[in-house]
């Protein structure tokens, strides 16, 4: 009986640590940003600049009005 118990309380740590794990897996994933692509360039509204995925670069052109 006692030996049963004891099991009881090991499967259920087990399981306990499994859901803990696969919460903060899924808490600490990176999410997905802007594509790659030329954006309002957040210094200067009148140009635009690339972003390259992860960060803005140093390519800098005119925003076209048009």
């Amino acid at each position: 009986m006692v030996l049963a118990g004891i099991i009881g309380v090991c499967i259920i740590i087990v399981l306990g640590v499994s859901l803990v794990g696969a919460n903060s897996a899924a808490e600490t994933s990176i999410q997905p940003g802007p594509p790659p692509g030329w954006y309002p360039d957040p210094s200067d509204a009148t140009k635009e600049r690339w972003w390259d995925g992860i960060s803005f670069s140093e390519k800098i052109r005119q925003r076209d009005n048009s």
